[in-house]
């Protein structure tokens, strides 16, 4: 039920730390109004078909392949406007933290199996934030392995910070250098 991120350049806004943690349990609680979010993560058929309800334009890319194998690529522009509706039912730690941020272009292309497991995604995400300027981000995930036995173990507690903590330490660095 927790997610962590291993984030590089962390310990300059949190001394000491180079994880963030992320109750996703929590998370998904505040946004269980509608559990098609919560399904639509592990069904990529159905991720886009939700994506595309919430007003995204979902457009096929076509055929490619990754990492060798066929794939159906798929590219979703995102409604910003219909985004930051849906913060509404986000917790209020993480609604004050969003309301610093305007979303510039948000879009992401994301590459289906023949079996229907996602392979590949992509985002990318531009916006400003007050006091800090214009950022943005390219994330690529690529999925493997499917059915693999893993073995996870969590980073030591000393070095995570949650992202509620987080974001905290991040607006006051940005508040006191702007």
């Amino acid at each position: 039920g927790v997610l962590y991120e291993d984030v590089p350049g962390i310990d300059q806004v949190v001394p000491g730390k180079s994880w963030v943690s992320l109750d996703v349990s929590s998370l998904q609680q505040s946004l269980g109004q509608d559990p098609s979010n919560v399904q639509a993560m592990g069904n990529p058929s159905l991720m886009l078909h939700v994506l595309a309800q919430q007003g995204n334009t979902v457009v096929p890319t076509g055929p490619s392949s990754v990492d060798g194998v066929d794939v159906q690529g798929y590219s979703v522009t995102v409604d910003t406007a219909r985004l930051r509706s849906r913060f509404a039912n986000l917790p209020s730690w993480m609604q004050q933290a969003l309301s610093q941020v305007r979303f510039g272009d948000v879009s992401m292309k994301v590459y289906v199996d023949g079996a229907g497991l996602l392979r590949r995604m992509t985002e990318h995400v531009a916006m400003a934030i007050a006091s800090a300027g214009t950022v943005s981000f390219d994330v690529s995930l690529d999925f493997s392995d499917f059915g693999v036995p893993v073995s996870v173990t969590a980073p030591p507690a000393d070095q995570v910070v949650s992202m509620q903590d987080f974001l905290q330490a991040a607006q006051g660095a940005l508040s006191s250098s702007g």
